[in-house]
């Protein structure tokens, strides 16, 4: 189990994560189910892409050992439990290297191929993914201070927010998703910014929510003149067995 805090989460507190995690833990293992969860951190996205088609691409880019690295590592965690748990290895460190072949030899990208099939997907859209839903609009999001800074904090619930607004997620259970709309980071917490860098871009279909966007945008992401410090992304490991 991956039980997130911050934020972005449903959980806003590192005890509220706890607790959950703790209870979720005791109640598959009552039930005979071995599990672990780890309590990860969800103040700003995570990876770059926030949106149905983008995230997919980004997920593609992941099997490809092209993923971002905040991203990468909470994967590569889920997986060494994952195995861990199934009986294939006894540790996570005998893990992370298997992991890190499947990536790099293609084995991993070829298990998505073969998932795709299964499930009778069309399988051109994972090799050509420009065949993916595309927003009509893709307008740039710049640094508009006047000195260089760094980014400091991007609120990840507000960008959650913003991409439900635009047709990214629901405001009903009726309402429809529209895959191609969302953002992507081009900047993370921790990077420097020097005046028109490009933070991020927006993907909408409809120029109505374009300015409001840009403002919620502005609020969402905070720069500071030193570079901010960065917590690790994983707080901690909770395992039944």
């Amino acid at each position: 189990l991956d039980v997130k805090c911050g934020s972005g989460a449903f959980m806003k507190t590192e005890a509220d994560a706890y607790d959950l995690a703790t209870n979720l833990v005791r109640i598959s293992e009552a039930m005979g189910k071995p599990t672990s969860a780890l309590i990860t951190r969800m103040e700003e996205p995570l990876g770059r892409a926030v949106g149905n088609s983008l995230e997919v691409v980004e997920s593609i880019a992941c099997l490809q050992g092209n993923g971002p690295e905040d991203l990468m590592e909470v994967t590569r965690l889920l997986c060494a439990e994952m195995m861990r748990l199934g009986g294939l290895v006894q540790t996570k460190e005998e893990a992370l290297p298997i992991i890190e072949n499947a990536i790099l030899s293609g084995e991993a990208f070829a298990a998505f191929r073969q998932l795709v099939i299964a499930q009778e997907g069309d399988i051109s859209t994972v090799d050509q993914q420009d065949r993916l839903p595309r927003a009509n609009i893709c307008h740039p999001f710049h640094y508009e201070g006047e000195k260089r800074a760094y980014v400091s904090s991007i609120n990840a619930l507000d960008v959650g927010q913003l991409v439900a607004r635009i047709g990214a997620g629901r405001a009903r259970a009726d309402a429809l998703i529209d895959p191609s709309v969302g953002l992507y980071f081009h900047k993370k917490v921790g990077d420097p910014v020097v005046p028109g860098d490009l933070v991020c871009e927006l993907h909408l279909n409809d120029v109505k929510f374009l300015e409001v966007s840009l403002q919620l945008l502005r609020s969402a992401i905070v720069y500071a003149e030193s570079k901010p410090d960065k917590p690790d992304i994983v707080i901690d490991m909770l395992s039944g067995n």
